[in-house]
């Protein structure tokens, strides 16, 4: 029985103090994929960089045939009499597709095992055994500074006595290409989001049985096309062809060597993948990075001009005249009557003989 899982992925350099400038800088991702076994509670976790391969239905395939070869579940040899039960998350880019399905059906179908039975875990409960060794790993992956693909594996060893690892890149033509080479011979499987549990049995060849549920009667798919003889899925294990690496991200790669290595130890600076870009790589690098800024040339501004009124002269403002305020709240203030020239003269001249007749009556 094996439960598989792929962990988050691991940054390449890694420091458990962390320079401020990385946080900034896309660093080399390494994936680890882990088989663990059931029977003897060990796991099995396969590392490699981005540079050599991605996370797809092809490099899970290869590393489950690599993984059935030294657990001895098949011998490369027709005539297996085992059982194999496999466990696994409803990713559909990595384990829940027709690739996957094919294989283990190939497998069977050439007689290198017996029975498979391939499970999915209900959507929202996916938390399985391989994430019990990804714990370990990741409380040493912080406190420990790895700098070289050889110190992820020891770091992964050393974690706990249950994990085990597998540097791929040491194991060059591990990843081989199973989606060209079964889709000629296999159909689609009908639905497959639907269906939990999937079986391949000896005594059915070319037939998969599909359950929703453990309660839920199978249902069977013949996916073999017509016209495939066994000889011609048998003819599969001598034509698959290597699967290219992915090779190197020229970014990447110019980042590393000019703004990561004088972080790096001087006996680890000799690293290929601390090695200098070629004219090619960088001149990529920097056409990307143009790419990006999106340089646009610069338009000129328009001026607008405001239309002003003309200024007004200003006005000469009135001043209006202070009136005293009455003494008392009962005084007030009387009107000023405006008289004549004519009428002013006349009343001063009534002044003056009221006052010569009262001089002369006192006389």
């Amino acid at each position: 029985m094996t439960t598989i899982d792929y962990s988050q992925n691991i940054a390449l350099p890694h420091a458990a103090s962390t320079p401020s400038s990385w946080y900034f800088m896309s660093l080399i991702w390494v994936s680890v994929f882990g088989l663990f076994t059931e029977n003897t509670a060990t796991q099995t976790n396969c590392i490699y960089s981005e540079q050599v391969a991605g996370k797809g239905s092809n490099e899970v395939i290869s590393m489950l045939e690599m993984y059935a070869k030294l657990q001895g579940v098949h011998h490369d040899s027709p005539g297996g009499k085992k059982t194999w039960i496999i466990y696994a998350d409803n990713c559909g880019g990595q384990n829940k597709n027709n690739h996957v399905l094919r294989y283990l059906l190939f497998l069977v179908d050439t007689g290198r095992v017996k029975t498979i039975h391939y499970n999915f875990f209900i959507k929202g409960h996916t938390k399985n055994a391989c994430d019990r060794g990804f714990g370990t790993m990741r409380q040493a992956y912080v406190k420990k500074d790895l700098y070289t693909m050889e110190h992820i594996w020891s770091m992964i060893e050393f974690s706990s006595t249950s994990n085990t690892a597998i540097n791929l890149e040491d194991k060059p033509n591990i990843f081989k290409d199973w989606k060209n080479s079964l889709e000629p011979i296999y159909q689609d499987v009908k639905s497959i989001q639907k269906y939990q549990l999937f079986t391949m049995d000896k005594k059915k060849p070319g037939v998969i049985s599909c359950q929703k549920g453990p309660t839920s009667a199978p249902m069977d798919q013949h996916v073999l096309k017509r016209g495939v003889a066994k000889k011609d899925v048998a003819a599969v294990w001598t034509v698959l062809p290597n699967l290219p690496p992915a090779g190197a991200n020229p970014e990447k790669v110019s980042d590393l060597h000019k703004k990561i290595l004088p972080f790096i130890p001087l006996q680890y600076q000799s690293d290929p993948m601390y090695c200098m870009p070629t004219t090619a790589e960088t001149i990529v690098a920097k056409g990307k990075k143009l790419l990006r800024r999106k340089v646009v040339p610069k338009k000129a501004k328009k001026v607008i001009k405001l239309k002003v009124a003309p200024k007004k002269k200003a006005q000469p403002t009135k001043v209006k005249a202070k009136t005293k305020k009455p003494l008392h709240a009962a005084a007030t203030v009387r009107p000023l009557k405006k008289y004549s020239k004519a009428a002013v003269d006349l009343k001063k001249n009534t002044k003056k003989c009221a006052s010569k007749t009262r001089s002369c009556k006192k006389l």
